[in-house]
C-alpha cells in the first residue's frame, strides 16, 4: 500500500519509488515514479491525476484501488471535486432517503463514550448506565423509541473475547445530506458510461483490426 486517501487527505506509507511533496491545498505532488504505485480509496471518496497544464491523466476511486503509471515528469494526486447537482427545494424532498446514523461503536477496552470503568471497582454500573443514558440523550427525542443497541463479542489476543456496543438510529437525510449523495451517485454512472464507452471502443478498434 503506497497511498491512502483519508478524508479527502493523502497518508503516504513508505514510498521510496517516486519523490513527493504536499500542496498548501493538500493535493500530492509526485516525481519520478519509477514503479506503479498503488492508490486506496474508500467508497464515497473520488481522486485525480493531472499534468502540469491541469489535464486529467486519470480518475477514480470509490472504494477502489487505482494505479498510477511510471512516469518522469510531475504529476499531482488531488480529491476530485465533485459537480453540485443543483436541486431545488422540491427536487431534494422528492430523492430524501432514509439514512443510519452511527453513534457508538466501541469495545470494552477502547476508549469512547461508553465508561466501562475499572473491573471490579465499586460504582463501575453506575459509570456504565450513566454513560449509556448520555449517550441516549445525544440522539434527537423523536428518534429515541426505535434507536438500536447492539453488544456483541469481538475476538482478541489469544482467543480472549471483549464486549463491544453498537448503538445507532435512523432518521431522514438532511438537504446537505441528500445533496452530497446525488453528487456521489452522479458521479458513479458518469465513471461507469465512462468505463463502458471505453470498452465498446476497444473491442470496435479489435473487431476492426480482425477484419
Amino acid at each position: 500500500m503506497d497511498i491512502t486517501v483519508i478524508d479527502g487527505s493523502f497518508a503516504v506509507s513508505m514510498l521510496r519509488n517516486a519523490k513527493y511533496a504536499w500542496n498548501k491545498d493538500g493535493s500530492l505532488v509526485l516525481k519520478d515514479i519509477k514503479t506503479p504505485l498503488n492508490v486506496t480509496t474508500f467508497r464515497g471518496t473520488f481522486v485525480e491525476l493531472v499534468n502540469s497544464k491541469g489535464d486529467v491523466l486519470q480518475e477514480g476511486g470509490d472504494g477502489e484501488w487505482l494505479w498510477l503509471p511510471e512516469s518522469k515528469v510531475t504529476v499531482t494526486l488531488r480529491h476530485k471535486a465533485l459537480a453540485d447537482p443543483k436541486l431545488s427545494k422540491a427536487q431534494i424532498a422528492k430523492v430524501r432517503r432514509k439514512t443510519t446514523v452511527h453513534v457508538v461503536n466501541q469495545e470494552c477496552y477502547d476508549g469512547g463514550p461508553i465508561n466501562f470503568g475499572a473491573s471490579y471497582t465499586d460504582g463501575t454500573l453506575l459509570k456504565v448506565i450513566a454513560s449509556f443514558q448520555k449517550v441516549l440523550t445525544s440522539i434527537p427525542k423523536e428518534y429515541r423509541k426505535k434507536a438500536r443497541c447492539q453488544i456483541d463479542s469481538e475476538s482478541g489476543y489469544e482467543g480472549s473475547h471483549y464486549a463491544s456496543v453498537r448503538i445507532e438510529y435512523t432518521r431522514p437525510e438532511n438537504d446537505d445530506e441528500v445533496v452530497e449523495r446525488v453528487k456521489i451517485e452522479r458521479e458513479r454512472e458518469r465513471l461507469a458510461k465512462r468505463a463502458k464507452q471505453a470498452q465498446f471502443e476497444q473491442l470496435k478498434s479489435e473487431l476492426e483490426t480482425a477484419s
